[in-house]
């Protein structure tokens, strides 16, 4: 499983550049936006939905119950 950390080694930045990047902020360049979004691409890059879930404290899941009563 690919990082940011793998990303920004590659890239030469660092991981709160490649966060950015990603995360589509206004603060990085475009060019470097470009560059790691490729370099991510190439690399295999998809978002760990439980590392996020961790950070965030938020998992974005609805649980429902059903109850059968036959």
């Amino acid at each position: 499983m690919v990082s940011m950390k793998d990303i920004s080694i590659a890239c030469g930045v660092s991981v709160a550049t490649v966060s950015k990047a990603l995360n589509d902020h206004s603060d990085v360049g475009e060019d470097t936006k470009a560059l790691i979004r490729q370099k991510a691409k190439e690399m295999g890059y998809f978002p760990n939905a439980q590392a996020r879930a961790l950070k965030t404290n938020r998992t974005h899941n609805v649980g429902v119950l059903f109850v059968d009563e036959a």
